[in-house]
């Protein structure tokens, strides 16, 4: 009785004749895989994986639009309180005016000065700052 899966010449005849169409399977080397299927599952994988990925990235992104929305809002309230710290200032140095011949008003409208100064300082700084990290990062 012939068996052909025993033959050593009707192997290598089986191996040359599917050269191109399937390839020896993984850690099997007697075993045949057809190729078509072994990139379909390398397609299906790497589709897996980026499904992953962009849902990962969108959930992010999510997280990101929200945060900065919040900081947007935070930004404007702290404008508005700015504003209205400097309005409060200008009432007080205009109120300082009336005594402008005594030494103490003379002293409060500079040291009234003094600090808004310095408040607008430092949101100038705070600009230039962010001004300079987003022209680095871009």
């Amino acid at each position: 009785m012939f068996l052909p899966e025993c033959s050593k010449d009707y192997n290598e005849w089986l191996k040359k004749s599917l050269v191109g169409t399937i390839e020896p399977g993984p850690n099997v080397p007697h075993m045949i895989a057809d190729v078509g299927a072994k990139h379909q599952i390398r397609l299906h994988r790497l589709q897996q994986r980026f499904d992953k990925n962009e849902l990962y990235h969108q959930r992010r992104q999510s997280e990101d639009a929200e945060i900065i929305a919040q900081l947007k809002k935070e930004l404007r309230r702290d404008r508005q309180c700015m504003s209205e710290l400097d309005d409060n200032m200008e009432q007080q140095i205009q109120s300082v005016e009336r005594f402008k011949y005594q030494e103490g008003a003379r002293l409060a409208k500079d040291h009234l000065w003094a600090n808004r100064y310095a408040m607008w300082e430092e949101v100038n700084i705070a600009k230039r700052t962010r001004l300079g990290e987003s022209l680095g990062g871009a």
